[in-house]
């Protein structure tokens, strides 16, 4: 009977373990087959995470030896929101060759790679927290929440997306987590590590900076000026450096883009629910962090296990307060909220395990994960298939297709370059029509001055414009076939602007 109660958690965690794993590559390889079955649909454009399309064009030209920041009040109106190490990775990777009018240029292979970064940061949070466990159970308990956090339902489709998010996040956990198992020993060259990875999670996307002030308030906490000094003061000069050497559409782009935004405090709520519930293994454990915090007072003690739950715990409240202002901006999404996971996940497995005696916090922790995954799995919830979008977008392309160029669509997805070979590649950012709507001047008037100027021979437009689209009139268009909800306008005699 003793030897019963001895072991039956760590039997339990096993078991739960190995379904997590099983669950997680399974919803791993239904994505990755949706997003590739996605881009072999003409015109193979299908979005799995929001304004891909924007970041296809930038890439686009990345590939193709173009200038990646433009300026959005001149045609194409573009946008690019991340940092400049995003769009040299996955330019280095992706195909410049298109596939031909109607086909797909190859965004896949950079989908590849975001998975194949989730993948990495698994690997690297396994490596580091799972030798720190007590027992064997916990070992493959902590690889199977690392699994979860980097691959299941916290990053859900972001895993194949052409933005920088995961990749970002898996910088920051890399430089969080060798931070925390080499400083005691190895401070300064911890401390360089994780200057050199924070950097480089920022020079992917701008807003990454959770992992850094995570850092700094560990630093700060424990009188560390030296390392701190030496963190801040690099970073700082990191970041001036890179905007001084880039050009000022660049700078432009890093510094202004949030300026220019639209903010929605009720959408920052919606945001928090909705990662609070898609990270509750990790979120379930916070009675237990304060139990924790208070019996073992890590601030005092030294170890792996105890920095761990100290800087988690500094960090994540911050952060989340950071984030959710962040997330409350136009086109924000659960994304803004993944390096407070990646702090929650960090606490969970690396601190609040190895200092507990109790299993009845990693057992409820890999249950609620395998729930979420398993959930997935079964189609109780989330969904594994591109196929009504990518239908939808098939039928739009099978219409925009047979229109004479020059031509214009709404669905920005269509309007791509290499779909529309003898059209402006108009492919306006996603703060463009609140842009227009505060009266900020586009060069030609925007696109409804293009329209008025007759620079387009056909358009798609969604069915609710009515006879005006971005303050044009359309009335020497003639109205013609709705097709899952875009209207056909063809112009009925030519102007000055068509050839």
């Amino acid at each position: 009977m003793t030897t019963w109660r001895r072991t039956w958690p760590d039997r339990v965690l096993l078991a739960v373990a190995i379904l997590i794993f099983l669950a997680t590559a399974f919803v791993i390889v239904q994505r990755i087959a949706a997003a590739r079955a996605a881009a072999d649909l003409p015109p193979g454009t299908t979005q799995t995470s929001g304004a891909e399309e924007e970041t296809m064009f930038s890439l686009w030209r990345e590939t193709h030896g173009l200038p990646v920041y433009c300026d959005v009040t001149q045609p194409p109106y573009a946008a690019a929101y991340f940092n400049w190490l995003f769009y040299k990775i996955y330019g280095a990777v992706i195909p410049a060759q298109s596939g031909g009018p109607g086909r797909s240029w190859s965004p896949f292979a950079g989908r590849w790679l975001t998975a194949l970064s989730a993948v990495l940061g698994a690997v690297i949070m396994t490596g580091i927290a799972s030798p720190r466990q007590r027992r064997p159970a916990l070992r493959i308990a902590a690889a199977a929440l690392a699994a979860f956090l980097f691959c299941g339902p916290p990053v859900g489709w972001w895993i194949v997306t052409l933005r920088p998010d995961v990749m970002a996040m898996v910088a920051e956990a890399a430089g969080l987590l060798s931070f925390l198992a080499w400083h005691q020993t190895r401070p300064a060259q911890a401390t360089a590590a994780a200057l050199i990875l924070f950097y480089v999670a920022w020079a992917l996307k701008p807003i990454s900076l959770g992992g850094l002030i995570a850092t700094s308030a560990f630093l700060l906490v424990h009188r560390q000026w030296r390392n701190l000094g030496v963190l801040g003061t690099g970073s700082i000069s990191l970041w001036l450096l890179t905007l001084g050497v880039g050009s000022p559409l660049y700078r432009a782009s890093i510094l202004e883009t949030a300026g220019n935004n639209v903010f929605y405090p009720a959408a920052a709520v919606h945001h928090l629910w909705h990662v609070t519930c898609l990270s509750a293994p990790f979120v379930i454990g916070l009675p237990w962090w304060l139990v924790a915090l208070i019996k073992t007072k890590p601030w005092r003690q030294r170890s792996f296990a105890h920095d761990s739950l100290l800087l988690a715990s500094l960090g994540a409240p911050i952060v989340t307060l950071l984030c959710s202002l962040a997330s409350a901006k136009l086109g924000a999404a659960g994304n803004y909220f993944f390096t407070p996971i990646l702090l929650l996940g960090i606490g969970t497995v690396c601190g609040l395990w190895p200092l507990q005696r109790s299993p009845f916090a990693p057992v409820l922790a890999c249950t609620v994960a395998l729930v979420l995954s398993a959930g997935i799995s079964f189609g109780v919830w989330g969904t594994l298939s591109l196929t009504p979008a990518a239908e939808q977008l098939a039928l739009r392309w099978a219409t925009f297709r047979q229109l004479p160029e020059p031509r214009f669509a709404s669905d920005k997805r269509l309007e791509l370059p290499w779909l529309n070979p003898h059209s402006p590649p108009i492919v306006p950012a996603y703060n463009y029509p609140t842009d227009r709507a505060r009266g900020r001047s586009f060069t030609d008037g925007g696109i409804g001055g293009m329209i008025e100027q007759d620079k387009f021979a056909a358009l798609l437009l969604f069915a609710s414009a009515g006879y005006r689209y971005d303050g044009a009139n359309l009335s020497r268009y003639h109205q013609g076939e709705t097709v899952a909800g875009l209207t056909v306008f063809r112009l009925q005699s030519r102007g000055p602007g068509l050839p």
